[in-house]
């Protein structure tokens, strides 16, 4: 990706979350931003984001954190993050 460039990114979590536990806040990430985040109406345990690069990335892999603690169940972790380039 360059600097600019934007990419929808996915997280799967292994089931719903309650209203506004999962936000923006939640998530850090490197070398980039996020904005946009939604909930897939019509699958409520799926989000997506938009992903802006704020530098020129040559790797295919992009890190994303979320909380080990805070308003996300330990119970409830995402399954499955992704965003292919």
């Amino acid at each position: 990706m360059r600097n600019g460039e934007t990419a929808t990114v996915t997280f799967d979590f292994s089931e719903e979350l309650a209203t506004d536990s999962f936000n923006l806040n939640d998530i850090t990430t490197a070398n980039g931003n996020l904005t946009n985040l939604s909930i897939d109406s019509t699958n409520l345990s799926r989000y997506t984001a938009t992903y802006t690069a704020t530098k020129d990335i040559d790797s295919i892999h992009i890190s994303f954190s979320l909380p080990q603690a805070g308003q996300i169940s330990p119970a409830i972790r995402p399954q499955h993050l992704s965003k292919y380039l």
